[in-house]
């Protein structure tokens, strides 16, 4: 996201919990807060002209296991990244908003649907999505939320998210877990793609609205493994498993009022798409594993 936007002429300030990870730009500034503490928050986000508020303790499953971390994480820390803009005068806020605030009430999932979420993430994420909307209208807010499909691809090696976890068993050796029987449909959408959505969002002038960002493409799960296993060469052991709670049958966006509004048009197929993560994977598989040798050497040579 940082590179997207740098390469349109933006400057980017890095926000995160975490230290910064290998091979992140070291001419980026980086501030470390974490977004569940109020004051941290309010210091952190002041003298920028907008905010893309991607952090979250994404997934189903992670919320439905752990609700409370849930709620600080993704209503906690949104309500504070909110208050900050508004305090701080800082004008533009784009959220980073999933398919999840509808649930299962429609395999094709527009704006116009009512939430109905089925998990705490979808919730959070509604929470959201109804939070900015507000802001927008009572403080003059400058934003909207993107419902953003099943992302992948390049720095996703952490993601959950199904590409990146089949590409990290099919490195281990690991048979592939599916749950359900590999009917179910996700609307996969390359990382580019959603920089390019955020990018548009930030150009325009919005009070508040959601936009789903997706392909409009509809890929069931067996089908993207045979697609995957095409990029990597060789057949993938697989497990099957029954559905998990939260988990919806069909999903695609429509993207129509992105394609409208923003301007947004999708550019990736998913062949291209698992192409290019899958060669990323195997960059940073060995990039990881010269930075492991390399610090057992020293560790060696220092005994």
């Amino acid at each position: 996201m940082a590179s997207y936007l740098r390469t349109s002429g933006c400057a980017v300030t890095f926000l995160d919990i975490s230290p910064v990870r290998p091979g992140t730009d070291p001419s980026v500034p980086f501030i470390r807060v974490d977004l569940r503490d109020r004051d941290a928050s309010l210091k952190a986000i002041r003298n920028f002209e907008g905010v893309v508020h991607l952090a979250a303790a994404a997934g189903v499953p992670q919320s439905i296991a752990f609700p409370e971390q849930n709620f600080a994480s993704n209503v906690q820390a949104t309500f504070h990244c909110l208050e900050a803009c508004r305090i701080n005068g800082v004008p533009r806020f784009v959220f980073a908003s999933s398919n999840a605030v509808v649930g299962g009430a429609a395999s094709i999932v527009r704006e116009d649907i009512p939430p109905s979420p089925v998990s705490p993430y979808g919730a959070a994420k509604a929470f959201g999505e109804a939070m900015l909307s507000a802001y927008a209208r009572a403080y003059g807010l400058n934003g909207c939320s993107l419902r953003f499909s099943n992302v992948y691809g390049a720095h996703c090696e952490q993601k959950e998210s199904v590409v990146a976890l089949f590409i990290r068993m099919a490195f281990a050796g690991e048979a592939l877990s599916i749950y359900g029987d590999g009917t179910q449909t996700r609307d996969f959408i390359y990382v580019e793609d959603v920089c390019q959505a955020i990018a548009l969002a930030l150009e325009k002038q919005l009070d508040g609205e959601v936009f789903q960002i997706g392909t409009g493409v509809e890929t069931s799960i067996r089908v993207l493994l045979q697609k995957l296993e095409v990029e990597i060469g060789r057949p993938l052991r697989k497990v099957f498993q029954p559905p998990r709670p939260g988990d919806v049958a069909r999903s695609v966006a429509d993207i129509s009022k992105a394609q409208e509004i923003l301007g947004y048009a999708p550019k990736v197929s998913l062949e291209d798409g698992l192409r290019r993560t899958w060669s990323w994977f195997q960059a940073w598989k060995e990039s990881s594993a010269l930075q492991s040798t390399s610090t057992s050497n020293s560790m060696a040579g220092g005994a």
